[in-house]
């Protein structure tokens, strides 16, 4: 497995830029003027980083995007076109920074199972996503740490690169309620072409 902390750290030369919380459907691009963090369950982020510049971001989308779903399943045909268009956003504001895309990298993160339900699956769909659309777009993908039960607890810091990654292995009751939420809202879901935050 790629180590997802590969970059230079923080010293007490250049201190560590102010944090950045990204709540789901969120994303953020920096020069390295602020870093951002984000809890994931099934999840996933996806940080982009431009080292000639010095510019990346991070996304954090809920569902992958309408290509990847199964079409014999109406919620998901419903609801998830979301994932494609947090990755055209995170290219889109970092190339308006002045990041190129010819030297972006990616390190993609989360995607957990966190429920035994029809939710299961959402974890992987994300994960399948993200590496399936950087491959698309030939953007090299330097670490990433994906899939299993577990929340991850991600910081990225724009300037480097760096990443700093918790798994946390006792799930928090607020990542647990979402998770609940979204897996009862796909199997009653009856709305048309709606996204999903939760």
């Amino acid at each position: 497995m790629m180590s997802p902390t590969s970059g230079k750290s923080p010293d007490k030369f250049h201190p560590s830029p102010p944090l950045v919380n990204l709540m789901p459907g969120e994303c953020g691009v920096s020069k390295g003027e602020q870093a951002f963090v984000t809890l994931l369950g099934s999840c996933v982020a996806v940080c982009i980083h431009d080292k000639l510049h010095g510019i990346g971001g991070m996304n954090h989308f809920l569902l992958p995007a309408g290509g990847s779903i199964d079409p014999m399943q109406a919620a998901w045909d419903k609801t998830a076109r979301y994932g494609d268009y947090a990755m055209e956003l995170l290219i889109n504001r970092a190339m308006a920074l002045g990041a190129e895309r010819r030297h972006l990298v990616a390190k993609v993160f989360g995607g957990a199972a966190m429920l035994s339900n029809v939710a299961s699956t959402v974890g992987a769909r994300n994960a399948e996503f993200a590496l399936n659309y950087l491959h698309v777009e030939n953007i090299p993908i330097t670490a990433q740490d994906l899939g299993g039960a577990c929340a991850r607890k991600v910081c990225f810091y724009p300037d480097s690169g760096k990443v700093v990654l918790r798994r946390i292995k006792t799930t928090s009751q607020t990542l647990l309620v979402r998770e609940q939420a979204f897996a009862k809202k796909i199997q009653e879901d009856d709305a048309q072409g709606e996204i999903i935050f939760f």
